[in-house]
């Protein structure tokens, strides 16, 4: 077996097992509908068969009408079994679709945030989507292609003994010369033969499918920058930008290449889709010719009767096709599992992550925070990007870190609370090693404002709250006040932040949506508040009267704020400067003004343009 199959049978193999884990009743109905399709098609050639023998030979006007009532009402029984499985099945697809999806959604929240912010991750996840958009959904996959090929082999199964009967049927051509006689009582040579002819048919299918995969697969980047620029289109808050900025004509222009590259990819599919379909017709013809010449000589030299010749055309027909089928299916699933190995990929690394979990009693209070030689660099990366940091921030303190863009700030604090890992020193919080720490648990020591916050499309409450089960009203009416968040009425908390999901959203200033993430971590009133630009979006007035409000909600915590409006930092106890990965400058507003160096730079450069 190459080393694709074997991929592709682990792929499968894998997400089977899952399949199964979720809903054993997925794979018990898949399988029985397997087995009754193939049975609905026997029933299709024997009973009508059976009929003919009937009315050519005995001729029982009883055994006439119970055949005939068979032929109608055996299928249709199958039929309408069917139809019910085939409708049930599709509801449990929708059911073990969504579970997969939760377990890959599970992987997002459980996988480290470096990893889950490499190339390596993101491309794993662009290769499951590309998949879907391909071959389909896991499901689908299994209920087109596994279940196809399950149901053929059913059909071999049940067409054995029919073949068998086929084969005995050489004897009564004994004593006939000829070539042509010589054939038709060596039914296990011309199997053979037909068996080849489907060898070098499947053969030839598969690289042309191959081919077609291929060309259809080299337009996945297009359909990529396609949806893209779509989705900035379809955007009404990119609308004023596109508008402003002229940036219609560009999108318009990138949309007729996506749709000039679509143009020329179909143009190319279908004509070697054409020639394809030509090649295999050609041998299509060939194996139809070669059976019913075979079967027909048989009924001629009287081995047979016309039932007889019904039925044998009939089953080696369908046999060869079900032959036909289990192979090409198999490439499909192998082209398949190209995509889908992705499944393995983040279920593996859910395992690993889970592994380095470590228990460890939660943060509960306000302690110091050390960093003892901590340097950092980013994965695949060789630029050092925090360099031999040492740092005590005492319980309680209120620090400003600043410094010029690139200086290493908010990696600094990602560092802090877990969301990359310490590559060389130490963390301590409270007196404990950040890596003894569960992740959770760190999580929840620090409440933050980053400067990609995210606003979701909820209420107002849940936004605040994100999405506690008993929210505090009282509590969420202070936050929102601490934050300068002008509330009307207790109702407004519920009505929507976005309009994306809802008509009735309000629609807030960048500032607003700004104290509204200020309000977040107010809530969360976790030990550790971490500051990055919390007042970017806001005036000056706002943005002095928000500094006083954080700086009393936050009394008895520690408070980190990153900012590069040093208006905030007259307000602190100690500002740190940090340049190019290094500690360059620490102390108070006063005493690094009066030491003349790069904060005294910066603050002279920007009070300058307010003298």
């Amino acid at each position: 077996m190459e080393k694709g199959e074997r991929t592709s049978a682990k792929v499968f193999g894998t997400i089977l097992r899952k399949i199964m884990h979720i809903s054993p009743l997925f794979c018990i109905e898949s399988i029985l509908l397997a087995l009754l399709k193939a049975g609905e098609r026997l029933s299709w050639i024997l009973f009508p068969a059976l009929l003919l023998e009937e009315m050519t030979t005995a001729h029982r006007v009883d055994q006439i009408i119970l055949w005939g009532g068979l032929c109608i009402g055996v299928p249709a029984i199958f039929a309408m079994v069917n139809a019910f499985l085939s409708n049930a099945l599709e509801n449990l697809a929708r059911y073990v679709e969504d579970e997969l999806e939760a377990s890959i959604d599970q992987v997002n929240m459980q996988t480290r945030y470096a990893d889950f912010d490499s190339p390596e991750i993101h491309a794993i996840f662009q290769e499951i989507k590309d998949g879907q958009n391909m071959v389909g959904s896991v499901t689908g996959v299994i209920r087109n292609h596994i279940l196809a090929i399950t149901q053929h082999g059913f059909t071999l199964v049940l067409y054995v003994p029919l073949v068998f009967q086929l084969v005995m049927t050489d004897g009564a051509l004994k004593g006939i010369e000829g070539a042509a006689a010589w054939i038709c009582r060596n039914t296990p040579l011309f199997l053979v033969f037909i068996i080849i002819l489907c060898g070098v048919t499947v053969a030839l299918r598969y690289q042309l499918q191959q081919k077609a995969f291929h060309l259809v697969e080299s337009f996945s980047g297009v359909e990529r920058e396609y949806q893209y620029y779509v989705g900035i289109r379809s955007d009404y808050e990119n609308g004023a930008d596109i508008r402003l900025n002229c940036l219609g004509e560009m999108l318009g222009r990138r949309m007729e290449k996506y749709n000039q590259e679509e143009r020329r990819m179909h143009l190319s599919q279908s004509a070697f889709q054409g020639r394809a379909d030509f090649l295999l017709c050609v041998f299509k013809a060939i194996q139809t010719m070669a059976i019913y010449g075979f079967v027909l000589g048989k009924a001629l030299w009287g081995a047979i009767g016309i039932s007889g010749f019904y039925l044998y055309t009939s089953v080696l027909s369908q046999a060869l096709t079900a032959m036909t089928e289990i192979l090409r299916q198999c490439g499909e699933i192998k082209n398949a599992g190209k995509y889908y190995k992705g499944y393995l990929q983040l279920w593996e690394r859910q395992t690993e992550t889970g592994n380095r979990e470590l228990e460890q009693a939660p943060i509960l209070a306000c302690g110091d925070i050390v960093f003892e030689d901590v340097s950092f660099r980013y994965p695949g990366t060789q630029q050092w990007i925090l360099k031999k940091i040492n740092l005590t921030i005492w319980a309680g303190e209120k620090l400003a870190i600043v410094g010029r863009n690139g200086a290493g700030k908010t990696t600094l604090v990602k560092v802090l609370m877990g969301l990359y890992p310490v590559e060389s020193g130490h963390i301590y919080i409270d007196g404990r090693d950040v890596n003894t720490l569960n992740s959770q648990e760190r999580f929840d020591a620090f409440s933050t404002v980053f400067q990609d916050y995210r606003l979701l499309a909820a209420s107002l409450q849940d936004n605040v709250t994100a999405f506690e089960k008993d929210p505090d009203t009282e509590r969420v009416l202070r936050a929102l006040k601490d934050a300068g968040f002008e509330v009307k009425g207790e109702e407004e908390l519920y009505r929507p932040v976005s309009r994306h999901l809802s008509d009735e959203g309000i629609l807030f200033s960048g500032g607003e949506e700004q104290k509204i993430a200020i309000a977040r971590a107010l809530y969360k009133d976790a030990p550790y508040y971490i500051m990055d630009e919390p007042s970017a979006a806001l005036d000056p007035i706002a943005e002095k009267e928000i500094n006083e409000r954080m700086l009393r909600a936050t009394e008895g915590h520690t408070l980190l704020i990153i900012s590069h409006r040093l208006s905030t930092c007259t307000r602190v106890d100690r500002v740190v400067v940090l340049d190019e990965g290094e500690i360059l400058e620490e102390g108070s507003h006063q005493a690094l003004l009066k030491r003349g160096g790069l904060y005294s730079q910066m603050w002279e450069a920007q009070a300058r343009h307010y003298r």
